[in-house]
């Protein structure tokens, strides 16, 4: 919904555009943050599923949308409380952008509770293997979200306000409609449909999401670091292009995070059933063995004639490395196809953000560097997915610690090197006046 409120935006305000960058950067960071919730969620509840146990199916799905609606009003409430200093980190410190994406952010933030509990609703029916329902809801809230966007700011004029409102309404719609998908699909209730959890289950659900947070901290920092940065530049042209190829990124990087979902919701299923088809397999080795055995003693004794030897028992075929290899060349495919067709909008389409030709060059300019980065997401995104239903998530934690601390160095060394050329900028302008 960023992408769209990014591409409506900017065709009326070019300040807007730019001050949409930091805007977005915060929600969408307080809000990504929470989405371990909807990770764990799809990694319990397929795992539940898996076992058949309906009874925790429905109990893991009930108290994480208690959980994700508490954050969610938390998130809101802080943003209130907060929101200018907040921005004002956001924005790099510019005081001429945080003001105007602060609008942005305090109507979008009251959606936050809607927003969190449509991605733990999502993630439910991903989960349960239901992969059509979401997509649906997705492609009517969006529909609804391009309708209210055109109307609020063209037609009434009320700029990055009414991308905010529309955004908002868009995800109060898409809960319902998730949220009663959900309650049909689950069938009888044997669980309250939202309750929160005691402090053992709370605990339990937290312990397995805590790794799962490591690692998108570390993805926000980078991210946001970036906005950050650009924004505390002061140039306005290359933060409205930053902004326009950061929501490009995020849009295409949709297609290869389904790989992640698809593992977490396929895996554990297969995985179990390997296990199950593993100790069968043992099962009857040991009994070829033992008959084997008798066999053999009673040829030693003369009682019986040699017995043939028969063919060792086949070890069954994994359905779950079967999956992996499907996923990771899946993988590769999807991670050529997004980097040529998200490279084509900067360089084709970058009207349908705004008809700035100085923002337009900016973009072009960036074109290798979002083709290079979603050619190889799909395939880390599938690598990530793989881990979490295999429960490697301290490997995963650590990983994702390790190349953080990496990019915010460079970021930092990036910003430094912004810094020098901002002050022989300063010193040139006052020589020449």
């Amino acid at each position: 919904m960023s992408l769209v409120d990014t591409g409506v935006v900017g065709q009326r305000s070019s300040l807007d555009l730019a001050a949409l960058g930091p805007a977005t950067n915060l929600c969408d960071s307080l809000l990504y943050g929470c989405a371990f919730l909807s990770i764990a969620t799809t990694n319990l509840l397929a795992s539940a599923l898996a076992n058949g146990d309906k009874r925790e199916s429905q109990k893991v799905v009930s108290q994480a949308l208690a959980i994700g609606l508490t954050f969610g009003t938390a998130l809101s409430i802080a943003v209130f409380l907060f929101g200018t200093r907040m921005m004002l980190w956001s924005a790099g410190g510019n005081a001429a952008i945080a003001p105007i994406a602060l609008k942005y952010s305090n109507i979008r933030m009251i959606g936050a509770p809607a927003c969190l509990a449509s991605m733990i609703a999502q993630a439910a029916c991903l989960g349960s293997k239901d992969s059509v329902t979401p997509l649906f809801v997705v492609l009517a809230c969006g529909a609804f979200n391009a309708v209210g966007d055109v109307f609020l700011v063209r037609t009434m004029g009320m700029g990055i306000r009414g991308a905010a409102i529309a955004t908002s309404v868009s995800e109060v719609i898409g809960m319902g409609l998730l949220m009663r998908a959900v309650a049909r699909m689950q069938g009888p209730r044997v669980y309250p449909f939202i309750a929160m959890p005691g402090r053992q289950d709370f605990w339990k659900f937290m312990t397995f999401a805590g790794p799962i947070f490591v690692t998108l901290l570390c993805k926000i920092l980078f991210y946001s670091g970036m906005t950050v940065l650009v924004t505390g530049g002061g140039d306005t042209v290359m933060l409205a292009a930053h902004t326009c190829m950061l929501r490009i990124f995020f849009f295409f990087t949709t297609f290869g995070d389904s790989l992640s979902q698809a593992a977490q919701a396929f895996l554990p299923g297969m995985m179990a059933s390997d296990r199950a088809a593993a100790a069968a397999h043992r099962k009857r080795v040991r009994a070829q063995a033992d008959a084997d055995t008798r066999g053999a003693n009673l040829n030693f004794n003369g009682d019986a004639p040699s017995a043939q030897r028969r063919a060792p028992a086949q070890a069954p075929v994994s359905a779950g490395n079967l999956m992996i290899r499907k996923l990771l060349t899946l993988a590769a495919g999807i991670g050529v196809c997004m980097a040529l067709s998200a490279g084509l909008v900067p360089l084709r389409l970058p009207h349908l953000f705004t008809n700035d030709a100085l923002i337009t060059d900016q973009m072009r300019r960036l074109v290798p560097v979002l083709s290079w980065s979603l050619l190889v997401h799909a395939s880390v995104m599938g690598l990530e997915g793989i881990l979490l239903a295999k429960r490697e998530l301290s490997f995963l934690a650590k990983t994702y610690l390790v190349n953080a601390i990496m990019a915010v160095l460079r970021l930092a060394q990036f910003g430094s090197r912004l810094m020098v050329l901002k002050r022989q900028e300063r010193a040139s302008a006052a020589a020449i006046a």
